[in-house]
């Protein structure tokens, strides 16, 4: 035992020392896991990111509120919520590039990404106590369907029902009321849509039409020699060559790039006009005895141009040419759909959305539906095809349809009205025609009354108008004079 001398005077002048304790043992502490800060997430959309000051994500800093962003649908009509912008904003900003203009192919490529996005979105909100997440759901859905793939493995997420979307329920249909039926269940109808890509060569789809025995009176027209021509010089057009229609006819073609002369540019000139001067004319010839056209080309300056002026529209014109010769041949995808929509109306179908996409036919005419839908799979293989999904009726496709019904015989009832009301009468040629669309509405919609089980109420207004046509036809003979 050892004693500590001290002169400091301080309280541990007389501590005694045990030279034989060892120094007491201080225990480790535990190893803990490195401290993570958990991922911020937006205080709107609940995804993890960047955030601002306000707790919003860049994306949702910019969104208005969901009514004050009005309906849209993409250029392919497929339907989307009021919500475009937001949705297409918040998918960019998570890493998927698609625009309301994107191919259905960009978007097949992004398929599972957007596939991710939306799990995560539904794992981290939940639709039925948060009508944003519905929305943003709902949005997901109607982008991944435009992959034929993706349209059965993602269901539609309905937001919770506002003021809003009770009251306009009577104006839209939901795919959800439609069921899909097996094929040994007999069906009402058919729910039919289609995706068209590219152009469709009418000569193979006349070839599969005649082997399906089809109407060839229902085929396609292919475009007139003026609207070949026009789209002909339009795939020639960029943002430095202008494309105007020349003032005598034909078209006119300008690379403005260096390529005018200002010597030829009038004090004042309008750009139409300094197109028409320095361009290159193109027009259709007068038909030959076979009722044939040439597309005629005349470059700036006529025969008194410079050789490389002649040189660069002789090699115009043969682009120009070989488009118009394809062209009148084939038809656009655009055609196509109008072609389609007419198909269907002649086999009865209505569509179940004003702005068109979705169309029900009935089961009397589903089978020419099919066979119209074999001949353009034969034309234009996966190019052009035809969706076609057996359907039973629910409570709301009866009311979708019918609403549609309503609509086309309000629509037809006035315009026959206005016809007749008009001061300069309606003529007889007309009414015949008239009565002829009559007596075909008519039919239609017996058929309809007796599928759905339903009265329209569509006979007295028919009738009536029907009678007033008929008076037309009595008085034709009236005013003639007779020997």
């Amino acid at each position: 035992m050892a004693t500590t001398d001290t002169t400091d005077g301080s309280r541990f002048a007389l501590l005694e020392i045990d030279d034989d304790l060892p120094a007491p043992r201080v225990p480790a502490p535990a190893p803990t896991a490195p401290l993570v800060e958990a991922p911020k997430r937006c205080t709107r959309c609940n995804v993890p990111g960047p955030l601002t000051t306000e707790g919003l994500c860049p994306v949702c800093v910019k969104l208005a509120a969901p009514r004050e962003v009005t309906s849209s649908v993409t250029p392919q009509r497929v339907a989307m919520s009021p919500r475009m912008e937001r949705i297409y904003g918040w998918i960019n900003a998570h890493g998927c590039t698609l625009t309301p203009f994107s191919t259905d192919t960009t978007v097949a490529g992004m398929l599972p990404r957007l596939r991710t996005l939306r799990a995560e979105l539904a794992n981290v909100n939940a639709p039925s106590t948060n009508p944003h997440s519905a929305d943003m759901l709902a949005d997901l859905d109607a982008i991944m369907r435009r992959v034929p793939s993706a349209r059965v493995d993602n269901p539609v997420v309905d937001p919770v029902p506002t003021e809003e979307t009770q009251l306009g329920k009577k104006a839209r249909v939901q795919a959800a009321d439609l069921v899909a039926v097996s094929g040994a269940l007999e069906s009402t109808g058919t729910l039919t849509y289609w995706s068209l890509s590219g152009a469709l060569d009418v000569g193979k789809l006349t070839t599969a039409w005649e082997a399906e025995t089809l109407d060839a009176d229902d085929l396609p027209e292919v475009p007139s020699a003026k609207v070949a021509l026009h789209r002909a010089c339009k795939a020639q057009s960029s943002k430095t060559v202008l494309l105007r229609q020349h003032s005598e006819g034909g078209w006119t073609l300008t690379d403005l790039a260096g390529k005018v002369d200002p010597a030829k540019v009038a004090e004042g000139a309008t750009l139409d006009k300094i197109v028409e001067t320095n361009g290159v004319r193109v027009r259709l010839s007068e038909e030959d005895e076979q009722g044939n056209v040439r597309v005629l080309l005349t470059p700036p300056g006529g025969k008194d141009a410079p050789e490389d002026v002649k040189e660069a529209a002789r090699v115009l014109g043969a682009k120009i040419r070989a488009a118009f010769d394809e062209s009148r041949t084939e038809i656009a995808a655009v055609d196509v759909g109008v072609w389609l929509v007419g198909t269907v109306a002649r086999l009865g179908g209505v569509a179940l959305r004003e702005s068109g996409g979705f169309y029900f036919v009935p089961k009397a005419t589903t089978e020419t539906l099919a066979k119209v839908s074999r001949a353009l799979k034969t034309a234009s293989g996966t190019a052009h095809k035809v969706y076609e999904i057996p359907v039973m009726h629910g409570s709301g496709t009866v009311e979708a349809v019918l609403d549609s019904l309503r609509a086309e015989l309000t629509k037809f009832l006035a315009d026959v009205a206005n016809e007749l009301n008009h001061p300069d009468g309606m003529g007889h040629r007309a009414a015949r025609n008239r009565t002829t669309e009559l007596e075909t509405f008519r039919e239609k919609l017996k058929g309809y009354e007796k599928l759905l089980g339903v009265e329209l109420g569509a006979e007295a207004p028919l009738k009536a108008l029907g009678e007033r046509l008929a008076k037309v036809h009595g008085n034709r003979f009236n005013n003639l004079e007779v020997d």
